[in-house]
């Protein structure tokens, strides 16, 4: 139990720290430079999404040698992603401690319904997929039926026409 408080203390004390650190850069390099910033870190995590997108569908070569490589470059775009994940993370959370209380208080309720929706969403996402599974179970598999050569269509005849240039 001791370690564990003394985890939970260094965490905090770290949490302090960083929200100190967020809160000078804030004020030191204005919100039009920070949000110039968050505009160009989102736009990067944007770009990291596309090649990690890249990378999982050229994964699939049936090239042995080309899917080494783009294994070692699949590992890199996921680093970046994440890289990318936690510059606008930080960026976020400046303007989230330099902003007034009101603007606080707006964006923890909008947070809060934010994730109710998607708590309902998700729930409604799975009872689909559950019905879907239980009613693809309950059919029974379909039957095969071979063509007889009279059920064939017929061919068709195309009629060569000459192109006038």
């Amino acid at each position: 139990i001791a370690k564990t408080e003394e985890i939970a203390k260094r965490k905090k004390e770290q949490q302090e720290k960083f929200e100190l650190i967020a809160k000078e850069a804030f004020k030191t390099f204005g919100v039009k430079f920070q949000r110039n910033m968050l505009v160009e870190e989102c736009s990067e995590l944007i770009m990291a999404i596309q090649k990690l997108k890249r990378a999982e569908y050229t994964n699939c070569s049936p090239i042995a040698s080309q899917r080494k490589n783009n294994q070692a470059n699949l590992i890199s775009r996921k680093d970046n992603l994440v890289e990318e994940m936690v510059d606008v993370s930080i960026i976020i959370m400046q303007f989230h401690l330099c902003s007034s209380d009101a603007v606080k208080k707006r964006f923890d309720d909008i947070f809060a319904s934010k994730m109710e929706r998607l708590d309902k969403r998700t729930k409604e996402h799975k009872k689909t997929l559950t019905s879907t599974v239980k009613s693809k179970k309950k059919k029974s598999p379909a039957k095969k039926v071979a063509l007889k050569p009279k059920d064939k269509l017929p061919r068709t005849k195309f009629k060569k026409v000459a192109i006038k240039k």
